[in-house]
């Protein structure tokens, strides 16, 4: 499985300017909907989804660039929050 994100422009973050990249194969694409399936139905523990590179714990994130102008994030979470 692999699922990456990676950011483009990282010196416009402070200025809101960045753009952030997720790429994914077919397995770590289908555990992402299956993750956020999960967090729509409040399932126990779904809420929020934190993936990790192995740098910095479970290995659910690749650390290989698919931009090679980007830099790679070691962590990703999705919170589902009610407005």
């Amino acid at each position: 499985m692999k699922v990456t994100v990676e950011i483009r422009s990282p010196e416009d973050v402070m200025e809101e300017g960045h753009i952030v990249h997720r790429f994914a194969d077919e397995e770590g694409l289908e555990m992402l909907i299956a993750s956020l399936e999960a967090m729509r139905d409040d399932l126990p523990r779904s809420n929020p989804l934190r993936l990790f590179s192995e740098e910095w714990g479970n290995g659910g994130l690749s650390t290989d660039k698919v931009m090679d102008d980007a830099q790679i994030t070691h962590c990703l979470k999705i919170t589902k929050h009610d407005w």
